[in-house]
């Protein structure tokens, strides 16, 4: 279905996130920044619901491309939002080694893992 009405589309998901956050206590957001559009999507809404004072973006990144983490520290920058930045990745690879270990230990062949 196309949206008619950008505007009264763009006004009513604001109110409903004013409205939620007003309902539920919450002056504040936090919202994962990936980079990517759904997220800036969302980051912009947030913003214009509750103010860029009142929203924290992080950016958790994991064997992420660096292109995403410029686009989200653009973005950031742009919409007048503090962005905390954090690469797991080392976490993620001691993690990952750590699961296969254990499936080694349980008796699977790296063929059956793969699979």
């Amino acid at each position: 279905m196309p949206v008619l009405d950008r505007k009264a589309l763009l006004d009513n998901r604001v109110a409903a996130i004013r409205a939620f956050h007003e309902a539920t206590g919450q002056k504040r957001a936090e919202l994962d920044l990936s980079g990517g559009i759904d997220s800036a999507v969302m980051a912009g809404l947030l913003v214009l619901a509750l103010g860029p004072k009142n929203v924290t973006l992080a950016h958790l990144a994991i064997n992420t491309n660096p292109e995403q983490t410029d686009r989200a520290q653009r973005l950031a920058n742009d919409i007048g939002c503090p962005l905390a930045v954090a690469d797991f990745t080392e976490e993620y690879g001691l993690i990952l080694g750590g699961i296969f270990d254990a499936l080694r230990a349980a008796g699977y062949s790296q063929q059956e893992m793969q699979a």
